[in-house]
């Protein structure tokens, strides 16, 4: 009885390079909340007040941004067959 090889999905997908740039975008816009917060919300369509509370807001949704793309990165990491 004959097995068929398994095909990984890797670097040669298209639908591999798609996910890599949604997690880029997704790390892009966190760099972009923790650097500028009131910049970073106005082009993310949510208009932020000076206030400290509301730039703690910006920073944390920079930093969980950052690792949700940090994590769909590590996803992407090829296993070995």
């Amino acid at each position: 009885m004959k097995t068929q090889p398994i095909n990984f999905w890797g670097p040669r997908s298209v639908s591999y390079w798609l996910t890599a740039l949604a997690a880029v975008s997704i790390i892009f816009l966190g760099l972009r909340f923790i650097v500028a917060p009131a910049t970073g919300a106005e082009g993310f369509g949510i208009p932020l007040a000076p206030t400290k509370e509301a730039m703690a807001y910006g920073w944390i949704k920079g930093i969980r941004d950052i690792f949700a793309g940090l994590v769909v990165l590590l996803f992407l990491i090829p296993r070995k067959p």
